[in-house]
């Protein structure tokens, strides 16, 4: 509803993990054009046996960030919590054991989205899905063009509210740099509460204002 109509849209899955969302949303756009972020190299060979068979999915194994060049990522228990920052120590008390522990880390590359986008000659995406476990307003500040150019039309984020990782986006912060980039707030979805119903993250979407 939120594309207008858009037939072949263009999607960027930033945090792509194993696949599981890249699938999804090729399931509900069957005519998209997929860009599938996922730098830890034993998640990404995973995304890509999982949708080898699409010529539409093309899988990229680097992170996007606010720079270009290569960065240590954290290596943890549980592999969807892989991050470019490090864990706060107080993580474990919201988390539980066993999601959130750093037991190894690995040399990535990095780059920035608006570098990206130019050097595969991306002019619009439709909709740009973030979930990288803190640094999703680093990519967005490195998505500066792209956004104050309006060339994205919708923005689905995951919004970490407990104190998770070291420099970690502030709710805030991201609701402010997209407001300054001409994105309303939609809504939230896909709530995680703590046992005590303290907020450890949502989800948001959010689009571009006419």
């Amino acid at each position: 509803m939120l594309l207008n109509g858009v037939v072949h849209p263009i999607i960027f899955d930033v945090g792509a993990n194993k696949g599981d969302i890249t699938r999804l949303y090729r399931s509900r756009f069957p005519n998209s054009v997929i860009y599938a972020f996922e730098p830890f190299p034993p998640s990404y060979a995973q995304r890509v046996e999982s949708t080898r068979e699409d010529s539409s999915v093309f899988a990229q194994p680097v992170a996007l960030g606010k720079e270009t060049g290569t960065i240590v990522m954290q290596v943890n228990t549980s592999s969807a919590t892989n991050s470019l920052l490090e864990t706060e120590q107080v993580a474990e008390a919201y988390w539980g054991h066993g999601q959130v522990q750093t037991i190894s880390r690995v040399e990535v590359e990095v780059t920035t989205l608006d570098d990206f986008c130019r050097k595969h000659t991306v002019e619009h995406i439709d909709i740009l899905k973030l979930d990288t476990q803190g640094t999703e307003i680093q990519i967005l500040r490195g998505a500066r063009r792209m956004l104050s150019e309006g060339r994205v039309t919708l923005v689905y984020t995951e919004m970490i509210s407990a104190p998770t990782y070291k420099g970690q986006g502030k709710l805030h912060e991201l609701l402010q740099l997209l407001d300054d980039h001409n994105f309303s707030l939609v809504s939230f979805y896909n709530y995680c509460h703590r046992a005590d119903g303290w907020l450890l993250q949502t989800d948001a979407i959010f689009v571009q204002r006419p």
